[in-house]
């Protein structure tokens, strides 16, 4: 079987970029004792580049690097595409990815492509709610390209502690450009260092025949929303479902809103596919609905008369030209018959309670 392994570290270089107040890096080439060969003196912190965050880090009477059991840091693990968070993974963004306990989560958001050469202080990074939902769920390991996991300047600690205070290692500083969402095995094993962190070289590895399938999995997909309302205005759920084009289901999900109007929830509906969509790695989407007001709205026919269905449709607009190429149409509600259904799932769900 033949290997694609792909280095997610960043390369540690004099002068890279260090969280501010920290120290910076300094290598210094010297010659041996013997002055037949040559070495490096190195000046770097503990949490330098892409590094592991050992329970001590965030609590003082928690286990430090060496205690921490190896198994931990190689094993299966899931990149999970986050790129069209704006400001901070949030809990719903991972209820959407499916999390499961025990899992290696590896949290790729736009700082990936924005880059490393410089520090932006306005990096993506895990809300504290969305950090004890991890937590609590019973991940074994949380990774996440910027070199802190928790909002810059935030004295609030709780993205680093509700991870450290149950043994979750975090590892902060990867660099996830170019890798595609999906399943592989990890290996980030930290140097042998004794305490709060230490500097790690990670690296993911799959057979190259599932590397081949990943990037072909989704180029062009479909998308069927909807969202219905008992009362108009009334108890609202919305679902999407995304199929390939011979129509086999990648994945459908579906959620109760509340209190909503029909076209409300029709255009909520559509907004949480297209995120899904996006996250997917879809760059060509055909978007199918049975709501012929929104596809004519979407589509320039008609104008937008509701303040409140505004918002909603400057959304669509904006996740639209994320997109390479991207169609709305309308479908008769036969055609949409699988988002339908699970719209009126969710909807009797809520209604008996259970």
């Amino acid at each position: 079987m033949q290997m694609e392994i792909i280095d997610i570290s960043l390369p540690i270089t004099e002068g890279m970029p260090v969280y501010p107040g920290t120290a910076k890096t300094r290598i210094k080439h010297v010659k041996s004792g013997s002055g037949t060969s040559v070495i490096s003196e190195l000046q770097m912190t503990s949490h330098a580049g892409t590094h592991i965050d050992a329970p001590v880090h965030g609590i003082p009477a928690g286990e430090t690097i060496n205690q921490l059991d190896l198994e931990t840091f190689y094993g299966p693990a899931r990149v999970l595409d986050l790129t069209a968070c704006k400001t901070a993974v949030e809990i719903a963004d991972l209820e959407a990815k499916g999390v499961k306990s025990g899992q290696r989560v590896l949290l790729k958001t736009s700082n990936s492509n924005r880059g490393f050469k410089t520090f932006y202080d306005d990096y993506v990074y895990l809300a504290a709610d969305a950090a004890e939902y991890l937590g609590q769920l019973g991940v074994k390991l949380v990774g996440i390209d910027s070199l802190s996991i928790k909002q810059r300047g935030n004295k609030d600690n709780t993205s680093h502690t509700a991870l450290l205070s149950r043994q979750i290692p975090i590892l902060e500083g990867l660099n996830l450009k170019g890798v595609k969402e999906g399943e592989y095995t990890l290996a980030a094993f930290p140097i042998a260092l004794q305490y709060d962190g230490a500097p790690t070289r990670a690296v993911l590895i799959r057979d190259k025949a599932s590397a081949k399938a990943a990037k072909t999995s989704l180029e062009a997909a479909k998308l069927f929303t909807d969202g219905g309302s008992r009362g108009n205005p009334g108890p609202s759920a919305i679902a999407f479902v995304i199929c390939k084009l011979d129509n086999s289901v990648v994945e459908k999900s579906g959620e109760y809103i509340g209190d909503t109007t029909n076209n409300q929830a029709e255009y909520q509906a559509l907004i949480m596919g297209l995120k899904r969509a996006q996250q997917l790695g879809a760059k060509k989407l055909a978007v199918n609905l049975d709501s012929e007001l929104v596809v004519k709205q979407i589509n320039g026919l008609y104008k937008i008369k509701n303040a409140e269905l505004l918002p909603h449709y400057q959304a669509v607009k904006e996740l639209a030209g994320q997109f390479e190429q991207i169609t709305f149409q309308h479908v008769p509600r036969a055609l949409n018959a699988r988002a339908d259904k699970e719209v009126n799932r969710i909807l009797d769900k809520q209604k008996s309670g259970t």
